[in-house]
Parts: structure tokens; sequence; C-alpha cells
């Protein structure tokens, strides 16, 4: 099996439809059970052991789904900040008074929400065996052992951002059993590739007479290169900008296309004809292709 540099499987983290499915379920718990309109988006994912894993769900609100031998989900945990904000709501209390309430009054009233939020993403994200009707969440601190020895686990954080926020104010963290979670990601891809339709192959001569016909302009960059209103102040005429990212003769195709501008293929500086030019190095982008085709 590839894994990345993270150790954990390209299969995995290339599931787009994974990583939405988690987030949206983030998102509809903290409007449903905590009542709270946040974005939910994916943060890191690293895999650990189960001492680190420990450590980490220590470190925080942390719940252990009980009984163990279900698979998928092992635990849960929150941040301080989300359980104060969500206890002071619940109660109508100010949040200044909620922040100095003992930590054990504040896990006792967030038990019934993480339950739901456990049985949400065992339903939205059956990595493992159904959860039982009478399962428990548990505090880590009161457990022997805190994750079963054997599967290895992966830690993925989601970072929560109230309306108009640039950066979280919240997050939550979900402990998975690697194996599974992959499996459950490759079963995915597999439906998404048996539900693609066969693109329709694309008619030459119908593609040579849109090229002929249409306005699209092509820009040939050579190098971006970011710079601020201020430094452009400061420019003198003479004056040399180093480009570093440029390529010896290497240029980037950029087309307007429906979405947008889109860098569509790599060409090189050339001559025809005792004409400058430039020529393509590269396959164009295929759905630039096929947008132009019409197909």
């Amino acid at each position: 099996m590839m894994r990345s540099a993270g150790g954990l499987p390209p299969s995995l983290l290339q599931c787009e439809p994974l990583w939405a499915t988690m987030s949206k379920a983030c998102e509809t718990w903290l409007k449903e059970a905590l009542g709270f309109e946040m974005k939910a988006q994916i943060g890191a994912r690293q895999l650990c052991n189960h001492e680190q894993a420990k450590l980490r769900i220590r470190e925080k609100f942390g719940y252990i789904c009980l009984p163990r031998g279900t698979g998928g989900l092992h635990g849960i945990s929150l941040g301080a900040s989300l359980a104060e904000r969500f206890v002071a709501r619940r109660l109508k209390e100010d949040l200044s008074h909620v922040e100095i309430a003992p930590p054990l009054f504040l896990r006792l009233m967030c038990d019934k929400p993480v339950r739901r939020l456990m049985s949400d993403l065992s339903r939205a994200v059956p990595a493992g065996l159904a959860l039982p009707d009478d399962y428990m969440v548990a505090d880590p601190a009161g457990l022997p052992e805190v994750f079963p020895e054997g599967p290895k686990l992966v830690a993925i954080t989601f970072n929560l951002f109230g309306r108009g926020d640039v950066e979280p104010t919240a997050r939550l963290d979900f402990y998975y059993d690697v194996e599974s979670l992959t499996a459950h990601a490759e079963r995915l891809d597999r439906a998404a590739a048996a539900s693609v339709k066969p693109k329709p192959a694309i008619d030459k001569s119908n593609l040579i007479k849109s090229i002929r016909r249409s306005s699209v302009g092509l820009d040939a960059v050579l190098a971006k290169l970011p710079i601020t209103v201020a430094d452009c102040s400061r420019l003198k005429v003479g004056q040399v900008l180093p480009l570093t990212d440029a390529d010896d003769g290497k240029l980037y195709l950029h087309a307007e296309t429906l979405t947008g501008p889109v860098e569509i293929g790599e060409a090189e500086l050339g001559n025809w004809k005792d004409r400058r030019a430039i020529k393509l190095t590269s396959p164009l982008l295929e759905s630039f292709v096929q947008e132009l085709s019409g197909a």
C-alpha cells in the first residue's frame, strides 16, 4: 500500500467525498445539537500511535466510544472553548461564569451532544460496525486502556469558524482506525468511478473549426511576481526585478474559461517562419479542450 509522507495512504488523503461528508456532519451537528452556525474545515490528518493519541485526547474534553470492537471511530475530543460556549448557551449564562466552572461539570453537560455526534458520524461515515443502541461515551481518564491495542489510528482535526471569522475559534478531533477508514474511502472511490459515464470522443474536425472561430484569449506567462503597491511606488527606471520562479524559456499558458482564468498547458519560446512564436510542450487541459469543442 502506498503511503504519503505523513504515513497515510493517498487513497484516504485524496478522498474528497469522505472529507466533505465529515465536514457536513460536523456543521449539521453544530447547528442542531449546539445551536451554532459554524463552518467546519478539514485541518491536520496524521497517523499516531496509541500513546500519542492518548495524550492528545486527554488534553481536551475527550470521549471514548464503548463498547470497543466496533471499529471506525474510536474517540472524539473538543476544545474547552467549544464546551464552555455550548454550556453557556444551554444554561443562558454569561460565558465568564461558565469559564470558571469545574471541568467535570462541563464534561457532563457535553456528554449527550457528543454522543449525538458519535451517532451522526457512524451513520454518515460507516467505516466500522454499526453502533449498538446502548453504546456509551466515556471519559478516557477513567479507563485503564484508552485505545485498544492493535489498530493504527489517524487523528483528524476539523477547525471551526464562526460567521465572518478568518481564524478558527474552536476545533474537533476524531480518532479513527486508519485501516477501516481507508477501506471506506476506497469503497467511495470505486462507487464514484463506477458511476462516471464515459466521456464522448472529441471530433477533431469540429475542434479545429471551433479553434478557428474562437475568440478566447491566451496569456503566455513566464513567471508571476507578487508585489505590493508600496513596493511599486519605490521602483526606479532601469531597475531589474529578479524572477526567481521563472524556468529558462518555460511558459505557462492561461486562458479565460467559464469558471475563470486557468492554466491550460505549458509551452516554450521559439520561431516559426522567421517570427517569434510559442510551442506547446504539454497536452492542453482536457476540460478546456472539451469546453472549446462544445463536448
